[in-house]
Order: C-alpha cells, then structure tokens, then sequence
C-alpha cells in the first residue's frame, strides 16, 4: 500500500491534490482530518446551550457544555475528561491564541453567517472552518498532541488489512503528525499556491507546520488543468524510486488530453 500525507498553508488546494492523487489506484481512501473533527463538532454541537449566545462568558454553562466535549471525544476518539477541556476567564485572557475562534464562531451564529442546528458536511464545511480549526488545535493543546492522528493511524492501519492500494492524508499540521505518516512507510508532499499569499499564519493550527520536513514539494497555481499530470508523473516517479524535491504545475501546462 502506498501512503501520502499532505501539508501546506490553509486554503492552497491540498483536498484538491488529494483527489488527484486517489485518482491513480482502486481502492484508494482520503482521510481529511477535517472530516473527523466535523464528526465531533456535529455530535457536540447537538447539546450547545443557545444561552452561550447571549453571554458566552458564562464560563459555568460553558463548562458544562465542554463536559458534551469530552463525551463526545470520549466516544469517538479518545477517553477525555471534562476537566482536560474546562476553561477559566484567566487562560481567555492570557492566552487567547487558544480560545479566539471558539467565540468567533459564537458570534458568526449570532450574526446568522452560519445557521444553529445544521449538520457540518462537505458543502459548507468551508464556513465552519473556524470551529473546526479551534476542536482541532484545542484537543492537540489540551488533550494530546497525537489526539487525530492516532485514530487516523487507525484507519491507516485498517485500509492496508482491506487491501486498499494508496492512502492519501490530508492535513497534515503537526511533527506528531508528519511522524505518523513516516512510521506507516509513507511520503510526505507539502504543497504551495505559487499565487497565494499564506493565511492565518498566528493559528495555533499552522504554528509548527514549518517544523515538518517533507520529501517533496507540489508548486501549482490557479490553473487546474496541469495538476493531473504533475500528479501522474510524482507518482510514476515514486514507483522507480526516482521522487523529485519539487513539482512544478507550470512544467506540465498543455499535456493533459
């Protein structure tokens, strides 16, 4: 079984490559991180106290609704307890890169950018991006940094006893994460929009991923047409052993059929 992680600034098109890329072999899987923490946050948000909109500072309801947290984590992914996740008006205030979204979010529902009560799922996961972000970097804070990737080794583990003959993993944000990939004989690729600036550079989500070493690196632009082909040639060059440190979409501009 072939294995890929892919890491990269938020926004850059790494679900893209990663559909690209699954292209190739049947059976293929995708495993985003991002689903399994909507998984989470849609199980959670069930039981979110509509108080929380009217004083979000109400750290006692609050509290108890992160108890709902650490329930629904327990059940999913990893036993947690309430307390690992309980927040006091200190910790808000002097570390703020922890908590910022998770009011964020509160205010967007308050404003009605993103309507209470309806499921998180691949059309509009882009605007629960905010929730999403904070469940993912809060639990890797609080809880263990190897919170996701340990249930996605998992997956990585079940998907090779299947017979499925590529694994592609995106996401990919934390060392912790990158030594997953590697343990499992797997190739890490970060990809860059060459036309893109990088965002959110202070999330606690995209903090140590400059740590993460990769293999090889994917340069694409707005132009999709290429990527099919730059992804065909990484991967033929992958199976003689001859993997390039970088590729670059405007190589493989008017070659797709």
């Amino acid at each position: 079984m072939r294995l890929f992680g892919i890491t990269g600034p938020i926004g850059h098109g790494k679900t893209t490559l990663a559909n690209a890329l699954i292209a190739l072999e049947t059976p293929s899987l995708h495993i985003e991180p991002s689903d399994i923490i909507a998984e989470v946050a849609n199980e959670w948000f069930a039981t979110f106290p509509k108080d929380l909109l009217v004083d979000p500072l109400d750290y006692g309801l609050l509290n108890r609704w992160l108890d709902d947290l650490a329930r629904v984590v327990s059940h999913q992914i990893k036993p947690t307890t309430g307390n690992q996740l309980h927040i006091t008006h200190d910790q808000v205030l002097g570390e703020s890169k922890y908590y910022y979204k998770l009011f964020m979010h509160f205010n967007l529902i308050r404003q009605g950018v993103i309507p209470l009560g309806k499921a998180i799922v691949i059309d509009n996961k882009d605007k629960h991006r905010t929730i999403l972000q904070w469940i993912g970097g809060f639990l890797v804070h609080r809880v263990d940094s190897g919170i996701w990737f340990d249930h996605i080794e998992r997956l990585i583990t079940q998907a090779r006893q299947n017979g499925t003959k590529l694994v592609v993993v995106g996401g990919v944000r934390y060392p912790y994460d990158a030594s997953v990939i590697r343990q499992n004989r797997g190739i890490l690729i970060k990809l860059v929009r060459a036309d893109l600036p990088e965002r959110e550079l202070a999330d606690i989500t995209e903090e140590h991923r400059r740590e993460i070493t990769v293999d090889t690196t994917v340069i694409s632009d707005a132009r999709p047409e290429a990527l099919p082909e730059l992804v065909k040639a990484l991967y033929q060059d992958l199976l003689v052993g001859d993997l390039l440190k970088e590729y670059n979409s405007n190589d493989f501009l008017g070659l797709a059929e």
